[in-house]
C-alpha cells in the first residue's frame, strides 16, 4: 500500500510494492554527462520518471513540489485551518509527502509570523504508522525496530503508532501513552475477548490472497481513522502515486469493481469520517524514489503482506507487475491510464472543495432541496466501503435475519450476518466473505463491531429510503376501506 502500509512503498497507496525503499534508483544517464533541460547550469542531470528530458536533483525537487502544490491548491485538499495526518510506511512516497508538507508549512509559518495582525493560520502536521505484526506473524523485535526507524525518520513531528487490532476496540478501551515530546504510541487495554486473537482468526478465515490484501487495506484505513478522530486531525494524506493508482485501475477492472473504481482515484475521498486526500496522484513512484536518493532523504524497508507472499497469487501484485512492464516500455503510460480513468463519473463524496476564488455563483449548479430528497443515497460496501450499485443492494430488501444457527449475544448482532452479505460488494463476497449458513454466521462475528454496525445501518437505511419513495402509494395502517 503505501503510506498506509507497513511495507516499503512510502505511504498510503495500499500495496507496499509500488515504490520500495530498497528498489534500485540507478538513473544516471550513461555516457557523457547531460545538462539539466530546465536550468542548464552545467549540473549533471538524471532522467526521471515519465520524462525523457534530463533534470538535475534541484529541478526534480521543484517539479515534484509544483505538482504537489498544484493538486493541493486546485482541488482544495488542505486549508490553513486543517490538522493533517500523513499515513507513513517508511518508504519514499510517504517520506516525500511529509517533506513537501513541511516545506509548505514552513513558508506559511514565515508568512504568518511576518503578518502585522498575526491572524494567519498554519495547518498542523502529524504522521501515523500502522503496526501489522499480528497479521504478518513477525517477531515483536521486528516491529519495535520498525517503530524506532520511523521515529528517527520523522523526528520533530508528532508520530502516532497504532496496532492494527485497535479496530476491534471501542473508544473507551484505547489509551494514548506518551513516549516522548513528539511521539505517542496507541496502547490497547485488554478486553474480555483478545483483539489479537480476533484479528488472527479473521485473516485465517480468508483463503484468497487478493481478499486478504483487500481486507488488510480496509482494516488499515480503519486504524488510521481511529487515530485521526481521537487526535483531532481533519485530513488524512495518503501518498498514493500515479503508479499505484494505475495499478489499482487494472486490479479493480480484473476484480469487477468498475462501478466503484472512480471512488478510489480522485484527489478527495470523503467516504470516511476524516476525509482522505491524494496530493501525490500526479507523481510517479520512480521520481519520488529518485528524489529521496539524490536528496539523501532516509527511508526504511518494513516487511509487509505483499512482500511475504507469492507475487503471482494476488491480482493486486499482478496488476502492479503489469504496470511496471508498461512503464519500462513507455514511461508515460502510467499517467495515460490515470487520466483515462479520471474521466469516469465520480461520486458525491469525491466532490472537491473549491476555493472561494474559483467559485462561480450559478444557482443552476446547485441541487434543490426536492432534488436532494429524491436522490438515492450512496450506499457503501460494509467491508471495503466501495460504492454499491442499486442492483447490488437489491437483495438487501426483505433479506431475513437468519438467527437460528447462532446463539444470540447481548448486543443481538450475531444474527445479522444477512445484513452483511446483502450490503457487500461482489468482490468482497467472492474473495472475503463467500461463506453461507452457519459458517457465514460464525465469520460475521469475527469482523470488527464497526463493520457489523455499518452493515446493519446500510440495510435499514436502504429499506427506509425505498419506503420513502413509495410512501404515497402505501395504504395507511389500520385503513380497512379497501
Amino acid at each position: 500500500m503505501s503510506c498506509m502500509s507497513s511495507e516499503a512503498d512510502g505511504g498510503g497507496c495500499g500495496s507496499g510494492n509500488s515504490c520500495s525503499a530498497s528498489a534500485p534508483v540507478t538513473a544516471v544517464v550513461a555516457g557523457a554527462p547531460r545538462l539539466c533541460i530546465k536550468c542548464k547550469d552545467g549540473v549533471p542531470a538524471i532522467t526521471v520518471g515519465n520524462q525523457t528530458e534530463p533534470m538535475c536533483a534541484r529541478c526534480l525537487h521543484v517539479s515534484i513540489l509544483s505538482k504537489f502544490k498544484t493538486a493541493v491548491n486546485n482541488h482544495g485538499l488542505i486549508t490553513p485551518a486543517d490538522n493533517v495526518l500523513v499515513a507513513v510506511s517508511g518508504g519514499p512516497s510517504s517520506r516525500v509527502a511529509v517533506e513537501m508538507l513541511k516545506e509548505i508549512r514552513s513558508k506559511a509559518q514565515n508568512d504568518a509570523d511576518a503578518a502585522k495582525d498575526h491572524v494567519l493560520k498554519v495547518f498542523g502536521l502529524g504522521v501515523v504508522y500502522v503496526d501489522e505484526t499480528t497479521v504478518l506473524k513477525l517477531p515483536r523485535t521486528d516491529a519495535e525496530a520498525a517503530v524506532v526507524a520511523i521515529k528517527e525518520i520523522y523526528e520533530g513531528i508528532p508520530v502516532h503508532v497504532v496496532q492494527l487490532e485497535s479496530v476491534f476496540e471501542t473508544e473507551s478501551s484505547l489509551v494514548h501513552e506518551n513516549g516522548g515530546d513528539n511521539f505517542a504510541r496507541l496502547q490497547l487495554v485488554e478486553d474480555t475477548a483478545d483483539p489479537k486473537s480476533k484479528l488472527s482468526k479473521l485473516f485465517e478465515s480468508v483463503q484468497d490472497a487478493t481478499g486478504r490484501e483487500d481486507l488488510l487495506e480496509s482494516l488499515r484505513m480503519q486504524a488510521i481513522q481511529v487515530v485521526a478522530q481521537s487526535q483531532g486531525y481533519t485530513k488524512v494524506v495518503l501518498a498514493l502515486t500515479a503508479t499505484r493508482v494505475a495499478a489499482r485501475v487494472v486490479a479493480a477492472t480484473t476484480k469487477g469493481q468498475g462501478y466503484s473504481l472512480p471512488a478510489y482515484i480522485q484527489y478527495l475521498d470523503g467516504r470516511w469520517p476524516v476525509p482522505v486526500v491524494l496530493p501525490l496522484r500526479d507523481c510517479v513512484a520512480r521520481e519520488l524514489a529518485l528524489h529521496c536518493h539524490f536528496s539523501k532523504l532516509s527511508t526504511t524497508f518494513v516487511r509487509g503482506l505483499t512482500t511475504m507472499t507469492d507475487p503471482r497469487s494476488s491480482l493486486n501484485n499482478l496488476a502492479h507487475h503489469f504496470i511496471t512492464l508498461l512503464q519500462e516500455d513507455n514511461p508515460a503510460r502510467e499517467h495515460t491510464i490515470v487520466r483515462t480513468a479520471a474521466k469516469l463519473t465520480s461520486f458525491r463524496f469525491n466532490a472537491e472543495v473549491v476555493p472561494p476564488s474559483r467559485r462561480r455563483r450559478n444557482p443552476r449548479n446547485h441541487d434543490t432541496s426536492q432534488e436532494k430528497s429524491n436522490r438515492e443515497p450512496e450506499f457503501l460496501c460494509s467491508i471495503c466501503r466501495a460504492p454499491l450499485k442499486s442492483s447490488d443492494m437489491a437483495s438487501a430488501v426483505g433479506t431475513p435475519h437468519q438467527t437460528e444457527s447462532v446463539e444470540q449475544n447481548e448486543e443481538d448482532t450475531s444474527g445479522q450476518y444477512g445484513d452483511m452479505k446483502s450490503t457487500c460488494c461482489p468482490s468482497c463476497l467472492f474473495q472475503i466473505f463467500p461463506e453461507e449458513g452457519t459458517q457465514a454466521a460464525e465469520k460475521f462475528l469475527l469482523f470488527p463491531k464497526t463493520t457489523r454496525d455499518t452493515a446493519s445501518s446500510n440495510f435499514h437505511q436502504r429499506q427506509q429510503w425505498i419506503r420513502s419513495q413509495i410512501e404515497d402509494f402505501l395504504i395507511p395502517e389500520g385503513d380497512d376501506s379497501s
